[in-house]
């Protein structure tokens, strides 16, 4: 167990908030309290999932992706997707590792709060391009709408990478507006 857990906390520098959360709309953040939860009663069937941050739920209520040969099932109802990614970067962690920074607009934040608040003491993942870069546990809600991920040593592309494939996803979202 130790083994699997490792490299899970060594790749992630969870979801890290700094400064001061974005002004919230009492009746924007009570609705979306209410229905951005996890999946727990609709089966579903596989499929693409967009880039973005997404519930992990049990078996049968998500679709299923493997993240460092762990098997996860993931809620195809999106906490926030790329198209709402105001900031995507690459800028360094506390430790001098590469992280991919994201933020959200206060919209999205409002929404990113809610998730993470009904998400406390379960795993969020963090899909891109259908692909889980990684899911780990929420410790507590997330304010601020901003977001820092290391892809850890462990993962096939770098933190320049992954902002690569989520720009170039953004862009696409763009066009077809």
């Amino acid at each position: 167990m130790t083994s699997r857990l490792l490299p899970l906390l060594a790749a992630l520098a969870l979801l890290c908030c700094t400064g001061a959360p974005p002004p919230i709309d009492p009746a924007l953040l009570a609705e979306a309290e209410r229905t951005v939860v996890p999946n727990r009663s609709r089966p579903v069937a596989e499929g693409a999932l967009a880039s973005g941050l997404y519930f992990v739920v049990d078996s049968g209520f998500g679709v299923a992706r493997t993240v460092e040969g762990e098997r996860l099932h993931i809620d195809p109802s999106a906490i926030v997707t790329v198209e709402h990614f105001a900031r995507i970067a690459v800028g360094e962690s506390m430790t001098g590792r590469p992280v991919l920074h994201l933020g959200m607009d206060a919209v999205d934040a409002t929404r990113l709060r809610a998730g993470t608040f009904n998400a406390i003491g379960q795993r969020v993942a963090l899909v891109v391009q259908d692909r889980v870069l990684s899911a780990p546990l929420v410790q507590d809600e997330i304010p601020a709408g901003r977001l820092e991920m290391d892809p850890g040593p462990a993962s096939p592309l770098t933190a320049a990478d992954y902002a690569a494939l989520l720009q170039a996803e953004r862009k696409a979202w763009e066009g077809l507006r």
